[in-house]
């Protein structure tokens, strides 16, 4: 969803500071990066190493934005590739998480 109308059509400064304020009010945490969601759930000492790359580069960071259950998330053993990317569970129970995959 757009968070800005078309700003090349703007030619008044107090137009422009309107609509620039309106649209960054609305900007979320993620409208921020080059990002992907991955909704995940892993059993204790379990890997995951088919989840497909969104991005169209190598991915170089995580972070975990919500998790249930008392595991100990972390990239995988397998390698990450312009392709897939691995997640593994190295808790002794089960977990589901949601990961925000960055560039």
């Amino acid at each position: 969803m757009a968070k800005f109308g078309r700003l090349e059509l703007i030619n008044k400064i107090s137009q422009l500071t309107k609509e620039l304020s309106t649209g960054l009010r609305n900007l979320k945490f993620e409208d921020n990066f080059d990002s992907f969601l991955v909704e995940i759930s892993l059993a204790a000492g379990e890997e995951k190493n088919n989840i497909r790359n969104e991005l169209k580069i190598l991915p170089t960071q995580y972070i975990i934005v919500f998790q249930t259950g008392n595991g100990l998330i972390t990239a995988g053993d397998t390698a990450w590739t312009t392709n897939y990317i691995s997640f593994k569970n190295h808790g002794s129970n089960a977990v589901t998480a949601k990961i925000r995959v960055l560039r």
